[in-house]
């Protein structure tokens, strides 16, 4: 499947009247990308934006506002590595988007040609509701225990 067909495929389906409320953030962070030749966030930017299109905070705002929040915090702090910023930007897809998702995620290997390492940690960083402490601080200890998976988590 052509990645950049879709990825124009998506770009048409969006909300315009959500655009104003994240397009310096969505910019800001594919400038970035671009001039870094960061592909992975390139198409993570476009996928995250896909999947959570329609979706909104309690505050009313876009929920892509969250992961481009992320992802601008980990670039202002000087991250630039290409695998850790597209799974910012991927870091609730998972979780949020489980339903468009039946294969749990492997559809972003397979369709968007998203690296295995970012699929992950994404993984890494989902994490199920109604956990009690215990299952808590066994989610924290797996975070704990990747650096990037760590630092997408201090972001957030």
């Amino acid at each position: 499947m052509d990645v950049k067909k879709d990825m124009f495929m998506m770009n048409e389906k969006f909300n315009e009247d959500d655009v104003p409320k994240y397009i310096k953030s969505f910019m800001f962070i594919k400038g970035f990308a671009v001039a870094k030749n960061l592909k992975q966030t390139i198409v993570a930017l476009s996928v995250a934006r896909h999947f959570h299109d329609g979706q909104y905070r309690k505050d009313g705002l876009p929920y892509i506002v969250h992961p481009l929040k992320v992802c601008s915090t980990l670039i202002n702090y000087g991250v630039d590595d290409d695998i850790t910023l597209a799974a910012a930007l991927l870091h609730d897809v998972l979780e949020d988007c489980g339903d468009k998702l039946p294969l749990k995620g492997q559809e972003l290997i397979t369709q968007y040609k998203i690296d295995k390492e970012v699929l992950s940690i994404i993984t890494l960083l989902t994490k199920e509701s109604g956990l009690d402490n215990h299952e808590l601080s066994i989610y924290f200890k797996a975070i704990e225990g990747n650096c990037k998976a760590a630092l997408i988590k201090l972001s957030d």
